[in-house]
């Protein structure tokens, strides 16, 4: 294997040391917030599962000496490597977060853990923390997105890199000291980006592929609930039938069982939530019965997993159909930021009580401001 030529290694360390001393612009300040909020939102619901539970609580009670960071939801003091491996342990729980739709990566829930720990453990500004988390997606999505051009599978040394793009821009490394980290970083690499990639680094273009995901569900899965819930609202009382599918050849590779389970929970209960996801609403009898009457085509009029078309067929005869161009919170329908407030509210309030919760989205939504990232991470707690 050989490593990533030294041109590419020093293009990436360009990036980093072009933010040394900037800071973006307001409005990619403000796309990093609502990223950093969107996880967290995650985190705070997976923390109030019997996993998550589980997971915290032997967390707390096995927290290692040294303690310089802080367990999100908890508040135990652990050291930053303890809390980075929980955290990413967390966020992994529950299909909650964000999806950059081109790649289909999770890159925020991966790269964060490790940013805001070692942001918490270095006292370093919140002005820092939204650079190097938009410098470090820049350059996993960058990376990852050339297998989409046939190159081979390396996903994971995208986090990677990623991960050292960020921790550089969050100390502030100059140049040489970034290439040495991003050329450690890359010892395993056997292709690279393209000149177009490397071109366009820095200009953030990438987060506009991003999808936030309002309901506990993979996102292939988002449109078609968001459309089952519609056209459930408007049935009333009649007998459903049959439900087709309409899909685009992309989301039509992933449909699965899963999906199907997704849809059938969603009509009969009329709303999603992470109850709908436990295996004794997906196993119910009356689910399993209408996950048989479900069906899917493709559709090559449909844009990606942003759009699908629902059809219900009903005992009496008559049919309804729901169209979603874009579901809540895909980039082509996205979250406001009250849309996102209130969603991190109801999975936060149970856990910091509403008035903590309040504080917490204050916190996020002025954190350029900040002087230490610690002052939001100590609101990341039980009230009492």
């Amino acid at each position: 294997m050989t490593s990533v030529p030294e041109a590419t290694v020093g293009r990436l360390a360009e990036v980093v040391a072009a933010w040394r001393e900037a800071t973006p612009g307001e409005l990619l300040l403000h796309e990093a917030k609502r990223l950093l909020l969107n996880q967290l939102k995650a985190a705070a619901e997976a923390s109030q599962q019997p996993t998550g539970q589980r997971l915290l609580a032997q967390a707390t009670s096995a927290a290692p000496e040294g303690a310089r960071a802080r367990l999100w939801w908890s508040g135990a003091a652990t050291t930053p490597q303890h809390a980075i491996a929980v955290h990413e342990h967390l966020l992994g729980l529950l299909d909650f977060g964000d999806t950059h739709l081109p790649t289909q990566g999770h890159f925020t829930a991966r790269l964060l853990p490790g940013l805001l720990a070692r942001a918490e453990a270095g006292h370093h500004d919140g002005g820092r923390l939204l650079t190097a988390l938009l410098v470090g997606l820049e350059v996993a999505i960058a990376v990852a997105s050339e297998e989409q051009a046939g190159a081979p599978r390396f996903e994971a040394l995208a986090l990677e890199l990623g991960a050292v793009a960020a921790r550089c821009t969050l100390e502030g490394l100059d140049r040489g000291a970034a290439m040495q980290a991003l050329g450690e970083a890359s010892g395993g690499w056997r292709a690279m980006p393209g000149s177009a990639t490397l071109a366009a680094l820095g200009n953030f273009d990438s987060l506009k592929g991003i999808a936030l995901h309002c309901r506990p569900l993979p996102v292939a899965a988002l449109a078609p609930v968001e459309a089952v819930l519609a056209l459930r609202a408007q049935a009333g009382r009649r007998t459903l039938q049959t439900l087709q599918l309409a899909l685009s050849p992309q989301a039509a590779s992933r449909a699965d069982d899963g999906l199907a389970d997704s849809v059938a929970a969603a009509w009969l209960m009329g709303q999603f939530t992470v109850a709908e996801t436990s295996p004794a609403c997906r196993q119910h009898p009356a689910t399993v019965d209408l996950r048989e009457r479900i069906r899917w085509v493709v559709d090559e009029r449909l844009d990606g997993v942003q759009a699908c078309v629902l059809r219900a067929a009903y005992v009496d005869g008559g049919q309804e159909e729901c169209r979603v161009e874009a579901f809540l919170g895909s980039p082509r329908g996205p979250l406001s930021d009250s849309q996102l407030s209130e969603l991190f509210r109801g999975a936060a309030s149970d856990v910091v009580r509403p008035r903590r919760a309040g504080e917490i989205l204050q916190a996020v939504w002025g954190l350029e401001r900040a002087a230490d990232v610690g002052s939001l991470i100590s609101l990341l707690r039980p009230a009492a």
